[in-house]
């Protein structure tokens, strides 16, 4: 249904579709609301039953209500229309009824019980390595990127999610579940760029806030994201750079996320099939023990293209063992390749600082062990022999400002700027933390350190 759900009709039709609307919006009871309160103007969503004349009960229902000023939910209508044709989803909620009441568009869906991937993730024990999450969570991955392949399969041109992130993802007992689909849209074939600011920004492309076209490969770049967080357990912080991947240990997994998250959509897979095929490549090489190839990559030229397991005609009851159906992939026409369809190498963050590259983390490292040392003796030198304008302070005084202040500062900054891949080898504790992280820790040393001197200083009146 390609209609701008914002298009007026005329007069009559008006006010018989609005009347017509208010009927049937009335017949649903609210439950509670789902999600926070909304600011206005912006989608709201509870839960509903719907209320028969003669006092018969259905549902519980999910109804959102998208203001059309906002241009939002056009997603809705083009699934209620592939539904009522006769198509049925394994992985969405079914769209139970749509209409407009004024300047607001009402969606009916089906009610999903279930916990969202975001809980179930954090429900898993954090101890737990990077390889033993993916173990726990592999064949709800494996069912996900089946949702992606089925929403983006729906129609042609595709229908792109854009909001993929852990909290719209629903793993119920009868399968896992895409919801939330209020930005989702058609690609449009020739546009430069769709839209600005809209998706969660931890899993959002960027192509998404106003650099380029939205298409199937921005909810690959989401699919990556998304399977980062579940491999640290906690919300990534920025991009999927080297010294995030790297702390992963998980050299195969981390190669398919640096891929998946390429900035430039042409780097990345190809469709959600090809990052499931990949996903099931790993797994394989991680059951077997095999050690790691040198810089592999899946090439999206290599993986079968076939046809995914067609939504229409699948009734429902499938969905308990439809995990890893809906894009199997031929294994016998499939294969490994070293670069991408643009020619570029694959990222993989465990190949990046080898050979050469190994050899000046070390250098770099090595030498700001050197200065760390020589700092010691300047340091020591300035409260045995202070400087002009130091001469006559107490000695406790010039010790602090040089052992508590200055030289932790300068020793910080040097620890900031050493190769953390090499350092994390000798010191696996600060593998999962961040410089952006250690600098906060030293801001907050110095901010505390200066403090205590200064209120030092002015109880003994320095």
């Amino acid at each position: 249904m390609e209609e701008d759900l914002r298009q007026q009709p005329s007069s009559a039709d008006e006010l018989d579709a609005y009347l017509d609307a208010l009927a049937r919006d009335g017949a649903y009871e609210t439950v509670r609301p789902l999600g926070s309160a909304p600011a206005s103007g912006v989608a709201s969503t509870e839960l509903v039953l719907f209320r028969g004349p003669d006092g018969t009960s259905l549902g519980p229902f999910v109804r959102k209500r998208i203001p059309l000023e906002t241009g939002l939910g056009a997603a809705y209508g083009e699934l209620f229309e592939l539904q009522r044709s006769g198509v049925r989803f394994v992985h969405l909620p079914r769209v139970i009824d749509l209409y407009k009441t004024g300047d607001v568009l009402v969606v009916v869906l089906e009610y999903i019980p279930g916990e969202t991937l975001e809980a179930r993730v954090g429900s898993i024990a954090p101890g737990l390595s990077a390889r033993e999450r993916f173990e726990a969570l592999e064949p709800v991955l494996f069912e996900l990127c089946d949702a992606v392949e089925e929403l983006h399969r729906a129609a042609d041109p595709p229908i792109v999610h854009r909001d993929i992130k852990p909290a719209n993802i629903i793993v119920a007992p009868a399968g896992l579940f895409l919801i939330d689909l209020g930005i989702a849209r058609r690609v449009r074939d020739g546009a430069s760029c769709d839209t600005a600011r809209f998706g969660t920004r931890a899993y959002a492309p960027p192509e998404q806030y106003g650099f380029g076209q939205t298409d199937g490969r921005s909810d690959v770049y989401a699919l990556g994201m998304v399977l980062l967080f579940c491999l640290a357990g906690r919300e990534p912080t920025g991009r999927a750079g080297s010294e995030t991947l790297a702390a992963l240990g998980v050299p195969e997994l981390a190669t398919i996320i640096a891929r998946a998250t390429a900035l430039d959509p042409d780097d990345r897979f190809g469709s959600a099939r090809e990052l499931a095929h990949a996903l099931k490549q790993a797994a394989r090489r991680m059951r077997d023990e095999a050690p790691a190839e040198e810089g592999w990559s899946v090439g999206p030229d290599k993986v079968s293209t076939g046809p995914t397991g067609s939504p229409a005609g699948s009734s429902r009851s499938a969905r308990a063992d439809s995990a890893g159906t809906a894009s199997s992939v031929d294994a016998d026409r499939s294969a490994m390749g070293e670069r991408t369809e643009s020619g570029h190498a694959a990222a993989d963050p465990q190949n990046i600082r080898t050979g050469r590259l190994n050899l000046l983390g070390v250098t770099r490292n090595a030498l700001v062990l050197v200065f760390c040392i020589a700092l010691v003796p300047n340091a020591i030198e300035f409260f045995m022999r202070p400087a002009e304008e130091n001469v006559g302070k107490p000695l406790w005084y010039l010790v602090w400002m040089s052992l508590g202040i200055c030289l932790p500062f300068c020793w910080g900054l040097l620890y900031l700027a050493m190769d953390r891949e090499i350092l994390a080898r000798f010191v696996p504790a600060i593998s999962g933390r961040t410089r952006l992280q250690d600098a906060r820790v030293l801001g907050l040393f110095i901010l505390a350190s200066f403090t205590l001197l200064l209120a030092a200083s002015i109880a003994f009146g320095v």
